[in-house]
């Protein structure tokens, strides 16, 4: 035992037989050279019964008494996947696709590190995997990764936390994980090298056209006979056959802006060869532009034309649409 300890209990013995008070203590620590703030302090210790016996026989202090404190635990964790794309959205074989994934904190903590990966279940291969760092209550981020398919029917996945071990995550299961499915058709044959393809050019035929969609109209203005015929409609003076008569005649004259072939597109790789108006008119009309010409290697054939007669004049304006397109194909459906 310590020689300071063997004091005290010699300081209380002394105390208890002769009751003669802290001063007699003090007197002896002091001829036995001990300082007399520990004594006194070691003496009240003992008094008071906050200093025990240890185990190993020395004295120690007891430890304040816990108070009562809450313990703070961190909100769940919940991570859910939001969708799955891809760009392009039809793709084929053998093209470069870009898989976007969109992962969101729908918890309320933020979390530290967010494992994520974009898997090609087909061919169980991994496209993409990484960590997002400190993502927020509500935030989300996206992530991409790229792919060169080829053909057939192809199942993409997105996951959060793809070992299952990373995160706590307390969102449904289902949630965790965004499917695509994907079809992507075979690349298109190309043609061989140096092999020009064969075509052909016809004029465009509007009845035809307006079978497949296209909008004709006269948008006259009051009581006017301005008026769209067909082929052979009218004896015209015009020695090769004309396709499409547009017309403003005789009494009481009239004005209109005619649209043709709105709302239609040539198909299957045809196009604008080249635009010809020829005009057949008596006493005071004529004709103009409200829109361009039709462009030359476009496949869209819309045109707007202003005509316009005094009484007892007339005009007549035949426009004539040459295309060109591979041969043995259709340019209306």
């Amino acid at each position: 035992m310590p020689e300071a300890f063997s004091v005290v209990l010699h300081v209380r013995s002394r105390l208890a037989e002769s009751k003669g008070g802290l001063m007699s203590a003090f007197r002896v620590l002091g001829a036995l050279g001990i300082g007399i703030v520990f004594a006194a302090s070691a003496v009240t210790a003992w008094a008071s019964g906050t200093m025990q016996k240890a185990p190993s026989g020395q004295m120690q202090q007891k430890a304040p008494a816990q108070t009562g404190k809450t313990i703070q635990t961190a909100p769940p964790i919940k991570m859910e996947a939001q969708s799955l794309t891809v760009t392009p959205a039809q793709p084929q074989a053998g093209q470069q696709v870009t898989v976007k994934f969109t992962v969101k904190n729908t918890g309320t903590g933020t979390v530290a590190k967010v494992p994520w990966s974009i898997h090609l279940a087909t061919d169980n291969q991994t496209l993409g995997q990484g960590e997002k760092m400190n993502l927020g209550p509500g935030e989300s981020f996206e992530v991409t990764a790229q792919w060169t398919p080829s053909a057939g029917q192809k199942l993409l996945q997105g996951y959060v936390d793809p070992t299952g071990q990373a995160l706590k995550n307390t969102a449904p299961v289902s949630a965790q994980i965004k499917e695509l499915s994907v079809t992507v058709a075979a690349a298109a044959s190309a043609s061989t090298p140096g092999t020009p393809v064969e075509t052909e050019t016809r004029v465009l035929e509007h009845l035809k056209a307006k079978n497949a969609g296209a909008n004709f109209t006269a948008n006259a203005v009051g009581a006017t006979p301005c008026t769209i015929e067909n082929r052979g409609g009218r004896n015209v003076t015009f020695t090769e056959e004309v396709e499409l008569i547009l017309g403003c005649q005789l009494l009481p004259g009239g004005r209109a802006d005619f649209e043709v072939y709105s709302n239609f597109r040539l198909k299957n790789g045809w196009k604008v060869e080249r635009v010809d108006v020829r005009k057949q008119s008596g006493g005071t009309a004529d004709w103009s532009w409200v829109s361009s010409a039709p462009a030359v290697g476009s496949d869209n054939p819309y045109a707007k034309f202003h005509l316009w007669s005094n009484p007892n004049g007339y005009v007549y304006v035949l426009p004539k649409i040459t295309i060109k397109g591979p041969k043995n194909t259709d340019p209306y459906q």
